[in-house]
């Protein structure tokens, strides 16, 4: 089975679990904190990936890394992962757990890229947009920085995307202009 597919219905368990206790916003942070221990550290992701440490000992790791850090449903999830021989899939079962949370609590992910950190009328002019181009509850911003752009602005929103900076509207006159003198010369 492809690991995107074992990691979203492991998520999903694990978030189904987590409603069912009323714990989802504590299970919610600790895949916070492991993403970012994932995202952060690739000796912790060779281990969850290496063939060669057993299951056994990779869950005595996490148990020295997490266990006075994460809630007690994480913990246990962690051992089922390890029982299953999935430690390798779980940076992908985090991901899809984030983004099964966010889709339940009806949180949309934005992603404004700028050549500078955006204010907060900024950020909620943003939010503003966000919200009329998708029905959600709650809008979170992210904002990479980009001085490329030479300017303005491109927000991405799922599959959307406004492309409102420089740069693209330069290239796209240098591309104009390109074409008019090739059709002049004619």
């Amino acid at each position: 089975m492809p690991a995107l597919r074992v990691a979203s219905r492991y998520a999903k368990s694990l978030l189904q679990h987590a409603i069912a206790q009323n714990r989802v916003d504590n299970i919610h942070q600790d895949m916070l904190l492991l993403d970012k221990v994932c995202n952060s550290n690739c000796a912790f992701l060779l281990m969850l990936k290496s063939p060669v440490i057993s299951g056994d000992k990779k869950l005595k790791i996490l148990k020295q890394i997490f266990k006075n850090k994460v809630d007690e449903l994480t913990f246990d999830f962690f051992s089922m992962v390890a029982q299953k021989n999935r430690e390798k899939v779980l940076p992908t079962i985090i991901k899809s757990f984030l983004a099964q949370y966010n889709t339940y609590r009806k949180i949309t992910l934005a992603y404004v890229t700028t050549t500078f950190q955006l204010t907060d009328n900024l950020r909620a002019h943003f939010k503003t947009i966000v919200k009329e181009m998708v029905s959600c509850e709650e809008v979170k911003l992210i904002n990479p920085i980009n001085e490329s752009l030479l300017g303005g602005y491109i927000l991405r929103v799922g599959d959307k995307q406004i492309d409102e900076s420089l740069r693209t509207k330069l290239s796209l006159l240098k591309l104009v202009l390109t074409k008019e003198a090739y059709t002049h010369h004619i």
